[in-house]
Order: C-alpha cells, then sequence, then structure tokens
C-alpha cells in the first residue's frame, strides 16, 4: 500500500491512483527525486521492489521529452517498523542486485547501485513498459518491518515519467538471466568467490 509520495523538487502536478502508481500530469524537465513510503502485506518475506513503467493513456509516451524514457540514477531503500518520510541512514538495506527488462549500451540497470549519481539506466526506446528491479542483500520479514521508504533520484535532465508504480516481489527477479546465486557471486569481486560459487558460473558459462 503506498502511503505517501513527495519531491524536493518541483516534478509538476502529481497524484496517487487507486492502485498505488504515481501519475504526473506535466512532468518538468529538471533533475528530480521522489520519496515513497510504503506498508507491506502482513506476514510476507520480501526481496527486492520492482519499479513499473507505463505509457500516458491518450498518447503511448512513457515521457513528453524527445528520447522518450525514464532514466533512474540511483535507488536508496530503507525499512522499519515505523514510517518514515525519507531514506533512514541507519536503517538503509544494502541492495545488492539489479536488473531491467531492457537497457541500453553503457546505461545498464546497475548504474542504480552506486550512490554517487553519476550514472543511470535508461531503457530501449522500444520497451513500452519497461521495469527496474532491485534485490536486496536480506530477505524481509514484515511482521518485523512493516514499513519501506524508497527514494528514487531521476538525476537527469529530462528524466521523469508520466506513470510509474512500485512493486514488492518474493523470491527470485523474474528479469535475471542468471539463478539468484550465480547473479550475487558475479556481483562481487571475481578473487571473493567461494569454490561453490566458482563452480556455478563455471557450469552456467560452460
Amino acid at each position: 500500500e503506498t502511503l505517501d509520495v513527495s519531491s524536493p523538487n518541483r516534478p509538476g502536478p502529481y497524484h496517487i491512483g487507486d492502485d498505488g502508481s504515481i501519475h504526473l500530469t506535466e512532468p518538468r524537465g529538471g533533475l528530480n527525486a521522489f520519496s515513497h513510503v510504503f506498508r507491506l502485506p502482513p506476514d510476507r518475506r520480501i526481496d527486492g521492489l520492482r519499479v513499473r513503467f507505463f505509457p500516458k493513456a491518450y498518447s503511448g509516451k512513457l515521457t513528453p521529452f524527445s528520447d522518450g524514457v525514464p532514466k533512474i540514477t540511483t535507488v536508496l531503500v530503507s525499512g522499519g517498523d515505523q514510517p518514515a518520510k525519507q531514506v533512514e541512514y541507519h536503517n538503509q538495506m544494502r541492495l545488492v542486485r539489479a536488473t531491467a527488462s531492457s537497457s541500453t549500451e553503457g546505461h545498464g540497470p546497475e548504474s542504480v547501485l552506486d550512490e554517487r549519481n553519476l550514472h543511470w539506466w535508461r531503457p530501449r526506446l522500444e520497451d513500452t513498459e519497461p521495469r527496474l528491479n532491485i534485490t536486496f542483500d536480506e530477505t524481509i520479514d514484515t511482521a518485523e518491518s512493516p514499513y519501506l521508504t524508497l527514494m528514487l533520484f531521476f538525476g537527469v535532465s529530462e528524466s521523469l515519467p508520466f506513470h510509474w508504480r512500485v512493486e514488492a516481489f518474493s523470491g527470485e527477479d523474474t528479469d535475471s538471466r542468471f539463478p539468484r546465486e550465480v547473479a550475487d557471486a558475479l556481483a562481487e569481486n571475481r578473487g571473493d568467490w567461494t569454490p561453490a560459487e566458482r563452480e556455478a558460473v563455471l557450469e552456467v558459462f560452460r
């Protein structure tokens, strides 16, 4: 359940839809960020979040800008037993993997894991409903941490979309090309792999 959405900048008029999705009627072209506060479903175990983008109904466009796609530079998440309007440093979650339904060369989804805001994920234009998936390092037990705060940084000019929704997922990230243990190993330094991780990676790439 989406409890609150806010932006420290001036993104343009926006509202929360009945399904918890965010609608921007006239996205502005400057750098921006959106904070989202969620109440998670009870008695669930959550492994990550998915951000799904939708085209505007009458135009079929994801953004009003010339390149036509949203761009995300950084994602931050925190969880806890109380709702928080901003990501809380002491409850911030470690994000270990980012995948997407598509990406353009040099703008892969892993860019959003870098908190320096230097690079960005950019989906392909032909991907009409792109999605970005973020996996946590540890599964969330919603009985202990029923609230999540997500900060999406649209830290590139002309990157705000018209419409998006954030969804929690359990289990494997469906957009990952590899099993979870292989994807986790590939995110690490090769010199830090255990023998089991090395064998799992070799099995995939043989």
